[in-house]
């Protein structure tokens, strides 16, 4: 009977609308509603817990949150939850594989799967391909500060007009130039004194000239540079020690040619006139004008643009090579080298009477200058350094050349007596000696020549007397 019931029970029971029946079944358990799933699986929630300390001293369990498997959420007691990591200061610790990284940075892979780390890319390289690579950007340009995925050209620089050391070298230029008008004007208006008229004034006036573009050259240095610019600087860089030394040399080459001659003959030496002077300084501008001429030709001067070491800047600089640069100055130098070889050589000449002295100061005062101007001014690699040496570097051989040379002269010129100045020096060849005679003889040697020469055939010129 018990069986037949149970068979009848089997046979009425539909087992496939009964487990429809139950994964449509909910209810609430004991943390929350319990659901199941098309498959049949339980959708129930969990309970989070947090171990702390309780305020009897025990640890226990807290919970702080819960999570629901029906509608997949998540709830959390943030305040309730407790961080004990001392580097998060309190603060949820981050859950993440790789940060975002920064502009400027690229992503280093590590060896799990899709995690990375940043590193920065050098200060002049951009980040591409998803910042996962660093690229140098070309000589002359920068990344873009914004978003470093592109390079931008960089802004040459130069020294401004308004800078602070412009103002320094125009005041310092300012001073070599009034004091170079100052003596330009003394010659002037002592042109027809003896003491002027003995050391040629004509040569005298083109030294002028030349010391005073020493004081203005660097002008053609400052602001934005051009092709105009670099022209005009490396002519009148070589050509104003020229115009400068050969009027010196003429000049010391006459008292030499004048003992020279004076131990073998009483008879005045040629080409010592004004004239020939004049003829013999301008020919050796000329020499010096060609050279340039014909460095100009093979390298002609032009702007062009230097990145610094660093690649941080990029300044406008005139093109010099070897070839265009070394000519003239080797010329220059020869000029200066025979200036100190006749000044050493004629410094047993009687005292005070030419101006060896001050021309052997002044030459070897500026090939001690060139010896070390050179080698830096090559060796620098700043544009901006570069024309600082050049600026100071001339206005120092200006104001050697002003004071050495001129500087006596006004001495004698203001503070020395008629009497004690004008002398007449009669130079014995065989005796080496020095015969002084009275001031008055100088009625009978107004001359146009700066030297002058006697009855007897001995040359006769101005002297201060100690």
């Amino acid at each position: 009977m018990a069986n037949a019931s149970s068979e009848r029970i089997r046979d009425g029971f539909n087992t496939s609308s009964y487990l429809q029946y139950l994964k449509k079944v909910s209810f609430n358990g004991r943390n929350g509603p319990v659901l199941f799933d098309g498959n049949g699986d339980m959708l129930g929630s969990y309970v989070i817990v947090q171990g702390v300390l309780l305020p009897d001293g025990r640890y226990g369990l807290q919970q702080v949150g819960a999570y629901f498997m029906s509608n997949n959420s998540l709830v959390l007691n943030n305040s309730g939850i407790e961080w004990y990591a001392a580097s998060d200061s309190g603060r949820a610790p981050e859950s993440t594989c790789g940060r975002p990284c920064l502009v400027g940075e690229k992503k280093i892979p590590l060896s799990v799967v899709c995690c990375w780390k940043c590193e920065l890319c050098p200060s002049n390289a951009i980040t591409r391909h998803n910042q996962t690579d660093c690229k140098q950007c070309p000589r002359g340009q920068r990344p873009d500060a914004e978003t470093r995925t592109g390079c931008i050209n960089i802004e040459p620089t130069f020294i401004e007009m308004t800078s602070q050391l412009s103002i320094y070298l125009g005041a310092t230029s300012g001073v070599g130039l009034i004091l170079t008008v100052m003596t330009f004007v003394t010659f002037i208006r002592h042109w027809n004194n003896r003491l002027i008229k003995s050391s040629c004034r004509e040569a005298s006036v083109v030294m002028l000239l030349g010391i005073s573009n020493s004081f203005i050259l660097y002008l053609a240095y400052l602001g934005k540079l051009t092709d105009t610019r670099c022209y005009v600087g490396r002519f009148g860089f070589h050509l104003t020690f020229t115009v400068i030394y050969a009027p010196m040399l003429v000049k010391i080459v006459k008292i030499c040619r004048i003992f020279e001659s004076g131990r073998r003959s009483v008879q005045q030496p040629r080409f010592i006139s004004i004239k020939s002077q004049i003829v013999i300084i301008s020919f050796l501008l000329l020499v010096q004008v060609c050279i340039i001429m014909a460095t100009v030709a093979y390298s002609q001067p032009q702007v062009l643009p230097f990145n610094s070491v660093d690649d941080e800047t990029v300044e406008l600089k005139c093109k010099e090579t070897a070839a265009s640069f070394s000519p003239s100055v080797v010329y220059n130098l020869a000029l200066i080298l025979c200036c100190c070889c006749l000044a050493f050589k004629t410094r047993k000449l009687p005292a005070n009477f030419n101006e060896s002295i001050q021309i052997g100061f002044c030459s070897n005062t500026t090939f001690i200058l060139w010896v070390a101007f050179i080698p830096a001014y090559l060796a620098l690699l700043r544009a901006k350094h570069q024309i600082i040496l050049l600026a100071v570097s001339m206005m120092v051989n200006g104001f050697v050349s002003l004071f050495s040379l001129f500087l006596p002269k006004f001495y004698a010129l203001y503070y020395v007596s008629e009497t004690n100045l004008v002398l007449d020096i009669a130079y014995d060849p065989t005796t080496t000696s020095v015969r002084v005679t009275p001031a008055a003889h100088w009625r009978r040697w107004e001359r146009e020549d700066s030297h002058m020469e006697t009855d007897d055939g001995h040359v006769e010129t101005l002297v201060t007397s100690s």
